[in-house]
């Protein structure tokens, strides 16, 4: 049996996973449409290993994320959605490289959204990006490690309120009653 504390932390991390996978199933190009020649995840595959996720099976959803990933690897938000499932498992660092890769392949090829929709799928990403620092902070094992996580929290937040007015305000009210100090 967990202990409560611990306990608390899974159930907060769970929901915080879930809410930022709710958003990310938001953030798809323009009208469904492919603007690039590149493979695209279905979105059917990305439900499923939220699918995972909800019946607290992250083993399996790790395999079908990077089995999803496999078959679109020049789709972003194939490592948005295994993002995900490395939240789930704590796994922050790894996490955060998928957001990086996320963010990468968003700017090689979603070059022709445009502006306006472009600025909110970018905030998404660095949403994501400041979620995975945020809940890595709040399991940092030392002042160190939470004060680097503290910082990149501050510079995603700071980049998604340039991007995108409402998201940012999302993020802050989300925040505001456990916000990294």
């Amino acid at each position: 049996m967990l202990e409560p504390m611990r306990l608390v932390r899974r159930s907060v991390a769970l929901v915080l996973a879930a809410l930022l996978a709710v958003n990310l199933a938001g953030c798809v190009t323009a009208g469904g449409m492919a603007f690039l020649k590149i493979k695209r995840i279905k979105t059917a595959d990305r439900q499923h290993v939220l699918a995972l996720l909800d019946e607290n099976k992250p083993a399996e959803a790790l395999k079908a994320a990077n089995t999803m990933i496999s078959g679109a690897p020049e789709d972003y938000q194939g490592y948005l959605t295994r993002n995900t499932v490395y939240l789930v498992l704590k796994q922050y660092d790894t996490a955060q490289t998928d957001n990086t890769t996320a963010l990468q392949l968003f700017e090689k090829n979603e070059t022709q959204l445009p502006q306006n929709e472009h600025a909110v799928e970018l905030a998404k990403i660095h949403e994501s990006l400041a979620w995975t620092a945020y809940l890595a902070a709040k399991e940092a094992p030392d002042d160190a490690r939470f004060q680097r996580w503290k910082q990149i929290f501050e510079e995603q937040a700071d980049i998604v309120k340039t991007l995108d007015q409402p998201t940012w305000l999302h993020m802050r009210d989300m925040v505001k009653p456990g916000a990294p100090k």
